[in-house]
């Protein structure tokens, strides 16, 4: 990413999203409609599946809220990585830049910060559609974010989403970082580190971290 402009790191973030969306998103629907289940609410609105029952003929019902789940994910990833590398850019040529991960905690922070002010709304709309509530995302856009008290629980949902996601981002960022400069820096090993597949693995072993925390 360093050798290409900076526009080029929104792009990249958007489309990887995109794909890993699309392919997780039976999965996250399974989440919530079993999470919808357990709290009181229908899982099986609008002709949903129980997850005990599911068959190859379901798969396209899993796939109900994917729109909703892109918007929320490709826009606010897009954020997150083109906050943190222009954020990055710029703390590395401040006297903190002499400690790189603080500087990579700090722009991964910065940039789950901004990104967290789409996902939150979007996270909510989502939801509503995965488990059923609402028919459309415009229905279900109109109820989160057309009253006052659907606008207040964004905002209450996205004050408490801020404590654990933008630490998380950070703690992310900073271990892909981290690792992999320690990586490259190794003498004895000679094979490509900025590869997509080792990239891939530093980069879920680095969420897999930042989720324990």
């Amino acid at each position: 990413l360093d050798a290409q402009p900076d526009w080029f790191n929104y792009i990249a973030a958007f489309g990887a999203s995109l794909a890993a969306t699309s392919i997780m998103h039976p999965v996250d629907t399974l989440k919530t409609r079993l999470v919808a289940a357990g709290s009181g609410g229908s899982s099986d609105d609008g002709g949903a599946a129980p997850a005990a029952a599911l068959s190859l003929a379901d798969l396209p019902d899993l796939y109900k809220g994917l729109a909703g789940n892109l918007a929320k994910e490709g826009p606010s990833s897009a954020l997150y990585l083109g906050v943190y590398e222009t954020a990055k850019t710029q703390l590395l040529s401040t006297p903190v830049g002499a400690f790189p991960i603080v500087v990579y905690l700090l722009a991964g922070a910065a940039g789950e910060l901004c990104g967290s002010v789409i996902r939150a709304p979007a996270e909510a709309i989502k939801s509503s559609l995965q488990s059923g509530r609402d028919a459309s995302a415009l229905a279900s856009a109109q109820r989160v974010l057309g009253s006052p008290e659907g606008r207040q629980n964004i905002f209450r949902a996205w004050s408490a989403s801020c404590w654990r996601d933008v630490p998380a981002g950070a703690i992310q960022i900073a271990i892909f970082e981290g690792v992999k400069l320690f990586i490259v820096n190794l003498p004895e090993l000679s094979f490509d580190a900025n590869t997509i597949g080792f990239e891939a693995l530093l980069g879920a072993f680095g969420g897999g971290i930042a989720a324990l925390v």
